[in-house]
């Protein structure tokens, strides 16, 4: 499963805007701080973790297939 490069793009932006937010708050930031910071709506980041971490899942079961053994 694909995610799109616009998806892709706006992820990179969240995953930088995170790291950069939990070095100045020293916590890891709420998805209202990552919002406040990129101007991306909540939504859309939620919608954006949702496709990504869905895609990271589906590769990973591929490092599982039995026809690895």
């Amino acid at each position: 499963m694909k995610v799109s490069k616009e998806l892709s793009k706006l992820n990179n932006v969240i995953i930088k805007a995170k790291e950069a937010l939990y070095q100045k708050l020293g916590k890891e930031p709420s998805i209202e701080e990552v919002s406040s910071f990129t101007g991306i709506d909540i939504n859309t980041i939620n919608e954006i973790e949702i496709a990504t971490s869905i895609t990271k899942s589906l590769d990973e079961e591929d490092e599982y297939n039995l026809y690895n053994y």
